[in-house]
């Protein structure tokens, strides 16, 4: 079966795919898709497990997988069922957070400026600049016994 969802995602219609090998599985990742057909066909099931895979276009698709075996009358397995979540857009998503994350953490741990998360009065970041012009280890800063506000005037604590 190769259904509507099947063919919006990797481009192949029903008459490309049925009966043939899964044009979708790149030469590279053969033995790859081996392995993971011969555990189902042991009876194993398996949950979102995430594999490259390309389209027709030969565009690259990440998907995340879950089979589990079909088994006939006998309990024998017959086949598998497998359903497929396109999450290329996600991991792609993913990817820059953890770029703009990197560079905003080297941002604020290369600035010559006082840069500090204070929450409840709690720190719970502070970079270089502000351990050293503040005297104290970021260990000591983050620590709960640290008291944050014992730093500002007792006017200004108010505010």
């Amino acid at each position: 079966m190769w259904n509507a969802a099947a063919q919006k995602v990797f481009g192949w219609a029903p008459d490309e795919v049925l009966g043939h090998p899964l044009p979708l599985v790149p030469p590279d990742k053969m033995d790859e898709h081996r392995a993971l057909r011969e555990r189902v066909l042991r009876g194993e099931w398996l949950d979102g497990i995430e594999v490259d895979r390309r389209r027709k276009d030969g565009s690259h698709v990440v998907i995340r997988l879950s089979t589990a075996p079909m088994n006939g009358p006998d309990g024998k397995v017959i086949g598998i069922l497998g359903m497929m979540t396109d999450v290329t857009e996600r991991k792609q998503v993913e990817h820059a957070l953890r770029e703009s994350e990197a560079k905003f953490r080297t941002l604020a741990e290369e600035s010559p400026n006082i840069i500090f998360i204070n929450c409840n009065g709690r720190v719970v970041y502070a970079n270089k600049r502000a351990s050293e012009v503040m005297g104290f280890e970021r260990s000591e800063l983050y620590s709960g016994a640290f008291d944050f506000l014992s730093l500002v005037a007792a006017e200004s604590r108010p505010t």
